[in-house]
C-alpha cells in the first residue's frame, strides 16, 4: 500500500485512528510516570601519609600504588557481595589515575539514600582495609597511610534517560499499532461493501406488477377502438326463408 492510499484510509477512518492514537499517548505517559528516576551519586577521597616515619615498608608501597591496589580490592566480587548483603548497590565504580593518590567513586541507584549509603560503606571498607593491612605489617598508626574524604557522597545528577526511552518506545509501538488497526478496519469495511454490492447485482429482478397494466395506468377499456377488438374464428350461419 502506497503513501497516498494510506493517507486516504486515515482520512476516511479518522474516527478509528485518532482515538487509538490518543490511547497510545496516554499509555506512554502512564509508563513514563511509572519509571522512577535514577540518582548518580559521587564521592572523592585522597590517600594521605601519616606524619610519623616508619622503618617497615607498607604492604602497598607508596600512596600512588596504594590507591591502585585498594581499587583492585574494592572492585573484587567479595567486596561487592559484602556491600550487596547490606541491601546496597553492588554496581559501584572506582576510578583511579596513574601516579595519583586520588580515588573517585560513583554509583547509579533508584534511591538517593541507597546511593549515598553505598558509597559511604565503600569508603568505610577502604579505611578498614588500609588499617588492617598496615597493622598486620607492623606500621605504627601515626605512620600509616590513611584515607581522607574530599567530597562526601552526594547526588551529582538525576538521570531520567530510562523514563524518556520507555515513553518513546511505547509511543512508537502504539502509533504503529494504531495505523495497522486503522488500515485493517478500512480493508474490512471495503470488503463488506463489495460483497453487499455483488449480492444486490445477483438478486433476481421482480416480475411486472399490476400497476403496469392499462387499467392501473388510467386507460378506460371502453375507449379502445373496434379495430383493437378480437375477431371471432367462425362465420355466422345463413338464414332460411319460409315458403
Amino acid at each position: 500500500m502506497d503513501v497516498w492510499r494510506i493517507t486516504v484510509a486515515l482520512l476516511r477512518r479518522w474516527y478509528v485512528f485518532i482515538p487509538l492514537l490518543a490511547l497510545s499517548g496516554w499509555g506512554a505517559v502512564m509508563v513514563g510516570q511509572g519509571v522512577r528516576p535514577e540518582y548518580a551519586v559521587e564521592a572523592t577521597a585522597v590517600l594521605v601519609a601519616g606524619p610519623g616515619a616508619s622503618d617497615v615498608d607498607g604492604p602497598y608501597g607508596g600512596r600512588e600504588s596504594t590507591s591502585e591496589v585498594l581499587a583492585i580490592v574494592l572492585d573484587s566480587a567479595a567486596s561487592r557481595d559484602l556491600v550487596e548483603k547490606q541491601g546496597l548497590e553492588r554496581d559501584y565504580e572506582i576510578e583511579t589515575q596513574e601516579r595519583s593518590s586520588i580515588i573517585r567513586l560513583d554509583v547509579l541507584s533508584d534511591s538517593e539514600s541507597v546511593g549515598t549509603q553505598t558509597l559511604a560503606t565503600v569508603l568505610q571498607m577502604s579505611e578498614q582495609e588500609l588499617a588492617a593491612r598496615q597493622d598486620k605489617a607492623g606500621i605504627r598508626p601515626n605512620a600509616q597511610i590513611s584515607l581522607q574524604v574530599l567530597q562526601q557522597p552526594a547526588v551529582d545528577e538525576v538521570v531520567e534517560t530510562g523514563k524518556m526511552r520507555n515513553m518513546a518506545i511505547v509511543g512508537v509501538i502504539g502509533a504503529a499499532f494504531s495505523l495497522l488497526i486503522t488500515l485493517l478496519f478500512d480493508d474490512i469495511m471495503g470488503l463488506l461493501r463489495r460483497r453487499l454490492s455483488r449480492r444486490r447485482e445477483r438478486r433476481p429482478q421482480p416480475a411486472t406488477s399490476a400497476s403496469e397494466m392499462p387499467e392501473a395506468a388510467g386507460v378506460d377499456p371502453s375507449e379502445t377502438s373496434a379495430s383493437d377488438a378480437p375477431v371471432p374464428d367462425y362465420a355466422p350461419a345463413p338464414s332460411r326463408s319460409k315458403t
